[in-house]
């Protein structure tokens, strides 16, 4: 079954941002996000994108799940908390 992006979110983690290591669901189970939600004042998201290439997002809402798909989110990002949801 292929899921829609549109679908509700079945899981959510609070994770912490990695420079080395792609995001886990468990031990050795890869985790790609289909929404983050950032907690801080106006934080700024820094991803790898589906190429390896860092990407930072400037100005993200706070409090706001947003539609961002991705495998590691690095250090640079500077939210107080980072959730994913999949």
């Amino acid at each position: 079954m292929i899921e829609s992006f549109y679908e509700v979110y079945k899981n959510a983690k609070l994770i912490t941002p990695d420079d080395d290591n792609d995001m886990e669901i468990s031990t050795g189970k890869a985790l790609i996000s289909r929404g983050i939600m950032l907690v801080g004042t106006t934080p700024d998201l820094e991803i790898f994108d589906e190429a390896g290439n860092a990407v930072t997002i400037q100005g993200l809402a706070t409090g706001v799940i947003h539609p961002i798909r991705t495998r590691r989110i690095l250090e640079g990002t500077d939210a107080t908390s980072v959730f994913v949801f999949w």
